[in-house]
């Protein structure tokens, strides 16, 4: 599987965002994952407003969204974050949804959850350039939906990196990550991102701004611990549906955490991962492997490195496809 020169830009408008497609015993479409989702991570209640996140997500990603205010509906208890300066970027779902269920054991405690600052869900998306038949799959599973810098009260949904958002993509658009998704993309590869934690909340030791936050809350807050409990074991099943669903032939994860808890959800040694990539930030984004060259890691040019690092992954999916077994390749994102 050869790997294409990347250098000219990527069309976005070539891309099917979320397309309903069969690989398992299971149809893997917006519903599906909407389903898995709704009374074990979230409550009923929250089922229309994912369903409609999903459809603005995918108006936005090709540029046909026209109305982003339109969020009358669950009692103005939804709104668009920041709209003026990235349009769609970020959902909040207000607290106040959740207190209107008090005989709904989940609602009640996402009602504890939210107050906390920065409360953070990412939800999954698979994106994959038009006109590809059987095109090879890759899972990306980072640690968690990262926040930073948002108050207490509101649940903010997004997708992983925000892909779906024509203008954060334009902000990210120079971010080395960002650019080897577009190259997957556009080596025909059918791209699943996702978290392990799909719900990020802060510890203290996160930023400045969590200190701040979580040093204001006041006594009776429940612990993070408690408001957390058990969200381990739901997090393992939807990761697991997600790969049943996707049928990916090769899982990169972004993150020492991320790999490790998927290794422990799969009884995997962490040893077992195909490929051991580490990226780290020394001033500017670098890959590094442990069979790349000095003469590579001394090479400051981004293209360089988006090149070697699709070539790393196409070689995997070609040994996938040989062997006819799936790999888990490891990236250590040591700048987060």
């Amino acid at each position: 599987m050869k790997s294409k020169n990347h250098e000219t830009s990527f069309d976005w408008s070539e891309v099917k965002f979320c397309p309903r497609m069969k690989l398992g015993q299971d149809v893997l479409s917006i519903d599906t994952i909407v389903n898995k989702t709704i009374r074990t991570l979230f409550p009923e209640c929250m089922r229309d407003i994912l369903l409609k996140r999903y459809e603005r997500m995918s108006a936005n990603c090709t540029k046909t969204l026209t109305n982003v205010s339109d969020w009358s509906q669950n009692n103005d208890a939804c709104s668009i974050a920041n709209a003026n300066k990235y349009k769609d970027m970020l959902l909040e779902v207000k607290q106040r949804l959740f207190e209107q269920y008090p005989n709904d054991e989940l609602a009640k405690r996402w009602n504890d959850i939210l107050d906390y600052p920065c409360v953070g869900h990412d939800l999954p998306v698979w994106l994959v350039r038009k006109g590809q038949e059987n095109p090879p799959r890759v899972m990306i599973l980072s640690q968690d939906p990262l926040r930073k810098g948002l108050g207490r009260g509101k649940l903010t949904i997004s997708s992983p990196w925000a892909l779906h958002s024509p203008e954060y993509r334009q902000k990210i658009s120079h971010d080395l990550v960002f650019k080897v998704f577009e190259a997957l993309l556009a080596d025909g590869v059918e791209i699943y991102l996702t978290d392990y934690k799909k719900i990020f909340l802060p510890r203290p030791s996160h930023t400045q701004c969590c200190k701040a936050c979580i040093g204001k809350l006041s006594a009776n807050v429940p612990t993070q611990r408690r408001v957390s409990s058990g969200f381990d074991k739901v997090y393992q099943e939807l990761v697991k549906e997600e790969c049943s669903l996707f049928q990916p032939e090769l899982i990169v994860a972004f993150g020492s955490q991320a790999k490790t808890l998927f290794c422990k959800m799969e009884n995997l040694s962490e040893s077992q991962s195909v490929q051991h990539l580490e990226r780290i930030h020394p001033g500017r984004w670098r890959f590094l492997s442990k069979e790349q060259s000095d003469d590579l890691l001394r090479k400051d040019n981004v293209q360089t490195k988006i090149d070697y690092y699709v070539k790393i992954i196409m070689r995997e999916l070609d040994k996938v496809r040989l062997h006819n077994q799936h790999t888990i390749t490891y990236l250590h994102n040591a700048s987060r």
